[in-house]
């Protein structure tokens, strides 16, 4: 298979791919503001607002992405390397192991779901 640009990550002790078509930026992890009608924050990044969802803990690094065509930045990602590996169906291989692609709209999906379920529970 052709080889795919992107970043690996780890979130939480698990490694994730993400595809360079996806992930734009990393930057330092900027002040962050709680956004009041929802469980995302929001920060300055390039001179544009942009929705942080945090995916764990921070890890002093923000992945901004596009997605949808909406730049969104991802907290609790630990940038580990960047380059070009041979592609799986899964993701890439990795030194002869796959690293599966994270899925940003399922992740986000869960994040909303875990939102709502915070809200609701607090009503």
């Amino acid at each position: 298979m052709a080889p795919r640009a992107g970043l690996l990550v780890k979130r939480g002790g698990e490694r994730w791919f993400l595809s360079a078509h996806i992930a734009r930026h990393l930057v330092p992890l900027p002040r962050l503001t709680k956004m009041p009608w929802d469980s995302a924050q929001m920060a300055l990044v390039g001179g544009e607002i942009v929705a942080v969802v945090e995916l764990a803990p921070p890890s002093g690094v923000l992945v901004l992405c596009e997605h949808d065509g909406q730049a969104v930045a991802l907290s609790g990602l630990s940038a580990e390397q960047v380059g070009f590996w041979p592609a799986s169906e899964a993701g890439v291989n990795v030194d002869g192991v796959t690293v599966p692609a994270l899925d940003l709209g399922a992740a986000l999906a869960q994040f909303q779901s875990n939102a709502n379920t915070t809200k609701d529970g607090a009503a």
